[in-house]
C-alpha cells in the first residue's frame, strides 16, 4: 500500500471523527436550550389588557352664519390682492390654456433650463434657436411654446425672446404674465 493510498483510508475516517465531535459539543448546549423552553412555560402569563371602550363620535353641524369661515372651503390668502390685479375676475373670466392644444417639445423643460443660442433669417421669416439640457437644439419662431408655463412665444428679437405665460392664481383662475430668455453672453 502507497502512502497516497493510505492517505485516502484514512479521510473518511478523520471526518466522521469531527462530525462526531460536533455533534457531542452540541448537545450539550441544546440542554441548556431545553431548560430556558421550560422554564419559560413554566411561568404564568399576564393577562391582556382589554381593548379601551371606543367613545361615540360627536357629529358637528356647521352654523354657517356669515361671521365663521366655512372650514370646508379653500383659504383664500391673497385673494382679494390678487382679485385687484386681475380687475376682480373670478376663475374661468380671463385667459386660460387651450387644453386641446398639443404640447410641444420644449414645453417639458422649465423655462430657465432651456438656452437662447442664436437667430436664423430667411426673407421675412426669422426662428430663435434653443439649446435643451439634452444638448439638443431645436428651431422655433413666434407662437410656438416653450417652458412649463404655457410659455407662448410673442416676439424673437437678437437680444431675447419673450414670452407670454399663463400661471396658476391662488384663487384657481390664470394670470397672464411676460417673460423672457435672453441670449447667452458670447453667442450670435
Amino acid at each position: 500500500m502507497t502512502a497516497s493510498t493510505r492517505r485516502n483510508h484514512r479521510a473518511p475516517l478523520i471526518i466522521g471523527l469531527c462530525v462526531t465531535l460536533t455533534l457531542l459539543g452540541c448537545s450539550q448546549e441544546m440542554q441548556d436550550l431545553d431548560k430556558y423552553v421550560a422554564n419559560v412555560k413554566s411561568k404564568k402569563p399576564s393577562p391582556i389588557e382589554p381593548i379601551p371602550e371606543m367613545k361615540p363620535f360627536e357629529s358637528y353641524q356647521y352654523p354657517g352664519t356669515s361671521e365663521l369661515r366655512n372650514p370646508f372651503e379653500p383659504l383664500g390668502f391673497g385673494q382679494a390682492a390678487a382679485q385687484a390685479e386681475t380687475g376682480g375676475k373670478d376663475p374661468g373670466e380671463g385667459p386660460e390654456p387651450d387644453p386641446t392644444r398639443a404640447k410641444e417639445a420644449l414645453e417639458e423643460f422649465p423655462l430657465d433650463a432651456l438656452s437662447y443660442v442664436g437667430t436664423l433669417g430667411q426673407n421675412q421669416s426669422s426662428w430663435a434657436l434653443i439649446r435643451d439640457p439634452d444638448g439638443t437644439v431645436h428651431r422655433v419662431s413666434t407662437g410656438n411654446y416653450l417652458g412649463q408655463n404655457y410659455g407662448e412665444i410673442i416676439a424673437i428679437t437678437p437680444r431675447e425672446i419673450r414670452l407670454r405665460e399663463l400661471v396658476r392664481e391662488p384663487n384657481g383662475g390664470w394670470l397672464e404674465r411676460i417673460n423672457s430668455i435672453a441670449l447667452r453672453d458670447g453667442q450670435s
